[in-house]
């Protein structure tokens, strides 16, 4: 089955999102800036975004219109791309980078109930499944050209490059989107599996609403959720030094874009194999062999800074496999959580697990970025491991449900 034609007006985005991921480090470094420095990048941009996605989602609402922000926060990445041409100094980047994210946050949390609404309530989980793995694989393909390009192009070149690309999405959507005003309540919208690639660690999150916060009858889901932030505290941790490393190792900038080429590809070609066997062996052992998985990959980066001349070769090699273990991480969690309640239920805990997520993320891009700096590369492995094994453990406390034993919510 074909996909609607206007999901491919995303494709561009897409492109352009997926090497401003790459640019922000690159070009941070590049003018001399630090991997705390990267850090306090990352983690700005999620704060912000965050913040921003809620406002903007309550604004369309508000006003029962969804075309405008989505060319809106097409508009922001086209401006982000455009000033990261003129940039010359690390913290204006920062600067740059955060205050376009109150543009660019106003795309998330409105494509997914524009996506419901042209789509029939039967065919949603479908619907969103294809629109999400085409952007994944534009995601893989904007890494690709952003490769080609790193090899014949300075940096800011290939920032003027993504603005022309992100802006043929702007001209699309506002040619070819129609608006529909008829109202979707956010807090109706269950759970879906998106993530074909593990792209929350660059990009906004889909923050739909900020959650209610339950009052848990059972310490089940409480379990759970502590499980959950640092699980990604820990991922954030492994994944912010990565560049910097291999830069400072003296990687050339496309060999840095063909290693997160790699690990993209490992989590979508694994992704589309992987539900059946979370339904055969449950999601919860699923999802701690998933860190476990992750949790070895740190090991093996761990030694590998004492096996030189062949430990920029190990690290690399060990990244691209982290994207294996995405997969298992994500469609295990969000299959327990479209499990742990009743449908109504679920839209609550979709909230909260997106949120408690992106703190996790927050909290490890600042910590990894400035441990990197004045410790070492091995000190935020080491931390990595740590939350890794503690989110392993303490999801080792969390038990399966059947649907008698869903956990009940009691909204606060």
């Amino acid at each position: 089955m074909g996909v609607p034609s206007w999901y491919l007006i995303f494709v561009p985005y897409k492109i352009g999102q997926a090497n401003v991921s790459m640019l922000i480090p690159l070009l941070i470094l590049s003018l001399g800036g630090s991997g705390g420095e990267v850090g306090l990048a990352a983690m700005l941009f999620s704060l912000v975004s965050m913040l921003a996605s809620i406002m903007w989602g309550r604004i369309s609402d508000a006003y029962e219109v969804r075309k405008p922000f989505i060319v809106l926060g097409f508009m922001g990445l086209t401006l982000c791309c455009g000033l990261l041409y003129f940039v010359t100094d690390s913290l204006v980047i920062i600067v740059v980078y955060s205050l376009t994210a109150i543009l660019v946050a106003a795309e998330p949390p409105i494509t997914p109930v524009y996506l419901l609404r042209l789509s029939r309530k039967e065919e949603w989980e479908d619907a969103i499944g294809r629109f999400n793995e085409l952007c994944g694989w534009a995601w893989v393909a904007g890494l690709g050209i952003g490769a080609v390009l790193a090899t014949s192009v300075d940096l800011h070149i290939i920032s003027a490059l993504m603005a022309a690309c992100v802006f043929v999405s702007v001209a699309a959507a506002l040619t070819r989107l129609y608006d529909v005003p008829v109202y979707i309540n956010r807090r109706g919208i269950r759970i879906f599996f998106t993530q074909v690639v593990e792209r929350r660690r660059f990009v906004p999150n889909i923050i739909l609403h900020m959650p209610r916060w339950p009052s848990f009858r059972k310490d089940n889901n409480r379990l759970f959720f502590t499980g959950i932030v640092l699980l990604f505290t820990g991922s954030s941790l492994l994944y912010l030094p990565i560049i910097p490393f291999l830069r400072d190792e003296g990687i050339s900038t496309g060999l840095i874009f063909a290693v997160t080429i790699l690990n993209s590809l490992g989590s979508a070609v694994l992704y589309r194999y992987l539900g059946a066997e979370v339904r055969r062996k449950g999601a919860l052992a699923m999802l701690r062999r998933g860190i476990a998985f992750r949790s070895l990959l740190v090991v093996l980066m761990m030694a590998a800074t004492m096996v030189a001349p062949w430990h920029i070769v190990i690290v690399a090699v060990a990244f691209t496999l982290v994207g294996v273990s995405w997969p298992f991480i994500y469609i295990s969690s969000i299959s327990f959580v479209t499990r742990s309640s009743d449908e109504h239920r679920q839209c609550t805990l979709m909230g909260i697990y997106n949120f408690v997520s992106t703190c996790g993320l927050m909290v490890g891009s600042l910590a990894g970025g400035y441990i990197y700096e004045y410790i070492s590369f091995s000190a935020v492995m080491v931390l990595a491991l740590v939350f890794l094994a503690i989110a392993y453990a303490v999801l080792r406390g969390v038990h399966a449900l059947v649907p008698s034993q869903q956990v009940g919510l009691t909204p606060t």
